[in-house]
């Protein structure tokens, strides 16, 4: 129970934090207009210019910290393949984070409403990830929010890839195991028999920040016509 919760506050902080991203964002909003518009430079330059200058300083190497102090303090399996997986996984979550913080300060010009809708969304997301209500009793007309949750593929895929292949034994009775991971995920109702239950998740991670951004071009394209 301490793992799951550990992985659920390790996601959900990772992808709350990155709405520091949209003040910057908005406060830029006018200045690009002006200077697109003028024609100092054109949209998909800006566009990969800021993925360039966002991606690297402020996801990858934050990453990289946060992963080698969290991984190891909460005492999850050392083993490199599952600390590399570990590692893939938060940088996904900051990318999304990342992503969806761009759309919106490209579509909403108000640093506060931007804010307060990014904010709701993501903790709809959090509702819907698997680890706050028991999405099994969720009524089909709703139950389908459970799909656009990328807390939800986060955590899969950080429970999947420290529970699958775990045994837990009772406290100095060592040869007493009775409980071992994918009792665990099959309570939580998780796919992990097949690689592919893992590489899904990972999937569906990639491609919402990839809607995301490509979201957030459109959005800015279109500014630059509104204008």
């Amino acid at each position: 129970q301490n793992r799951l919760g550990a992985i659920f506050m390790i996601v959900s902080s990772k992808i709350l934090s990155t709405v520091t991203a949209i003040e910057p964002l908005v406060k830029e909003r006018p200045l690009f207009i002006h200077e697109v518009v003028s024609g100092y430079y054109r949209v998909p330059t800006f566009f990969v210019a800021k993925l360039i200058c966002d991606i690297l300083p402020l996801r990858i190497i934050p990453s990289i910290i946060y992963s080698l102090i969290v991984y190891f303090m909460t005492g999850l399996q050392r083993t490199a393949t599952k600390f590399f997986i570990f590692l893939l996984t938060i940088f996904l979550c900051s990318l999304f984070g990342s992503a969806i913080c761009f759309f919106f300060s490209a579509l909403i010009p108000m640093f506060a409403v931007a804010l307060v809708i990014v904010v709701l969304i993501f903790v709809v997301m959090m509702i819907f990830s698997g680890f706050v209500v028991d999405l099994g009793s969720l009524y089909s007309w709703i139950g389908w929010l459970k799909w656009l949750s990328a807390f939800r593929y986060a955590s899969n895929l950080l429970t999947i890839n420290e529970f699958r292949d775990i045994t837990f034994c009772l406290a100095n009775m060592t040869s007493i195991c009775p409980t071992n991971g994918t009792d665990i995920l099959k309570s939580k109702q998780i796919d992990y028999q097949t690689g592919w239950d893992r590489w899904k998740d990972i999937l569906a991670l990639g491609a919402m920040v990839v809607a995301f951004y490509v979201l957030a071009l459109i959005q800015l394209i279109r500014m630059k016509k509104t204008k």
